[in-house]
């Protein structure tokens, strides 16, 4: 059953980045049936179901936020002032069924990805980065297609946007890349863990031999050429962030890898001015062979162009007018158009402020997105204690950078493809480091019961509780 459930998550990983995105209500049913299988495939044999204490959080926070949206749909409100005149905060009243449905389906995932790894802790990650690299390189093959033929769309619908892009079967340039991104974060770490430790997914790589680089490219060389090609398609999509979020986490990636018995302080330092090289690097190679990414780059100083601040100063100029209320879930576009000037109307299509952190305030109110943030902020911290070894603590520093830099610069991580992933890596890795801090402490409980206080060596003598 275990393995079936471990099939489910697999599925959704590679699956949503092909159905749009998995943003669709129709591709997020998609994705709830595979969840629910997961969970009853997880459920048919346990006598009991342990949850975790961080999960049983995730579901009060989640029931928590529909409260309030079912209060924001209410008509306990006063009559809001012109244009919009409903007597709701929430503009789309019924809106919050639908949101209701997708964040019941991320808690229902997390619970599975959590019950899936303590089953199988470290083996349950390494499945979680194969599913990525799949579903990487099913969209990379995808995205070459197109470009081979130069046929314009996402194999659901033709193109109307980022025409010339890479974009596989996603509706979005960013969204590609930052899928590549993440798959390029699951190749390096794979590369970086020595091949004999593979089943243990990192659990303790770092406390192991170390193995040559000359060995290490014989046996898991794969994985780098998978790293590269996906930098290459992440280049090809033109996005200028999904670009930035690679330097920034092959910074982390290389600059918090460790060999055991180099812990020096010159090492360390050493790592880190490497890791800044390969950053240089890359950005040079880029800059020369996708002459069209560094156009792009130039474009953020053009005075002509709605840029990203535009949007963000008319997010704010919205908040300011309801902060604690906001406007409830789909009611971005409105809200915006209400707001923006009419020089910025008159060439935009408003759908996102490209800040996830405004979109939300604009959705929900200035103090429930404080709580999201300190929530996010405590979680990641969290995640970072339980971590035990230097390759793992660069994935998830990686990853964790990924997703707030996006969080700050654009909307595309909260769509199913994107965020999937990094909460099944996440996830999987906290409980994996949970199950070998336990192990670690049984080990050390046994030890402990075996010999007395002060007495080692092969003759030491059994302690059983006897003065």
């Amino acid at each position: 059953m275990v393995r079936l459930a471990q099939f489910c998550l697999m599925a959704e990983i590679i699956l949503a980045p092909v159905m749009l995105g998995g943003g669709r209500p129709w591709a997020i049913t998609v994705l709830a049936i595979l969840t629910g299988i997961g969970l009853i495939a997880m459920c048919w044999r346990m006598h009991t179901i342990s949850l975790p204490r961080y999960v049983i959080g995730v579901w009060l926070f989640a029931a928590i936020i529909i409260i309030w949206m079912i209060i924001q749909a209410s008509p306990v409100w006063p009559d809001q002032a012109f244009p919009f005149d409903v007597p709701f905060v929430a503009l789309y009243p019924a809106a919050w069924i639908n949101q209701t449905f997708d964040i019941i389906w991320l808690c229902a995932t997390v619970t599975l990805i959590s019950l899936i790894t303590q089953k199988a802790p470290n083996g349950g990650l390494l499945a979680i980065l194969h599913a990525i690299i799949i579903a990487c390189t099913l969209q990379m093959v995808l995205a070459l297609g197109n470009a081979v033929f130069d046929a314009q769309t996402t194999y659901w619908f033709a193109k109307t946007a980022h025409i010339g892009d890479w974009t596989g079967s996603l509706a979005n340039r960013s969204a590609f890349g930052g899928l590549m991104g993440i798959g390029y974060i699951a190749s390096i770490y794979l590369f970086m863990v020595p091949h004999t430790n593979y089943r243990h997914a990192g659990a303790d790589a770092d406390t192991r031999h170390h193995v040559p680089i000359g060995r290490r490219l014989d046996q898991s060389g794969g994985y780098l050429a998978l790293a590269i090609l996906f930098v290459a398609a992440l280049t090809q999509s033109h996005s200028r962030l999904a670009f930035a979020l690679v330097l920034i986490a092959t910074f982390f990636m290389i600059g918090f890898a460790r060999h055991p018995g180099r812990s020096t302080r010159a090492w360390h330092w050493g790592k880190l001015l490497f890791a800044g090289f390969c950053v240089v690097g890359i950005g040079l190679v880029t800059s020369v062979s996708v002459p069209e990414l560094v156009s792009r780059f130039h474009d953020l100083t053009r005075f002509d162009l709605i840029q990203r601040d535009d949007a963000w100063a008319t997010a704010l100029r919205a908040i300011s007018d309801q902060p604690f209320t906001g406007f409830g879930p789909d009611s971005i576009a409105l809200v915006m158009g209400h707001f923006a000037p009419p020089e910025l109307n008159k060439d935009a299509n408003w759908f996102s402020t490209h800040n996830l952190w405004l979109d939300g305030a604009i959705i929900f109110g200035v103090p429930v997105v404080l709580a999201l943030a300190i929530a996010v902020i405590f979680s990641a911290t969290l995640i970072m204690r339980a971590t035990w070894n230097q390759p793992f603590r660069g994935l998830v520093i990686a990853v964790i950078s990924l997703f707030l830099t996006s969080t700050i610069f654009d909307w595309v991580i909260g769509i199913p493809a994107l965020i999937l992933p990094v909460v099944a890596i996440l996830g999987a890795g906290f409980e994996a480091s949970i199950a070998r801090h336990r192990a670690s402490s049984l080990s050390a409980g046994h030890a402990g019961q075996a010999t007395r206080p002060g007495q080692t060596g092969p003759h030491a003598v059994a302690d059983h509780g006897h003065p």
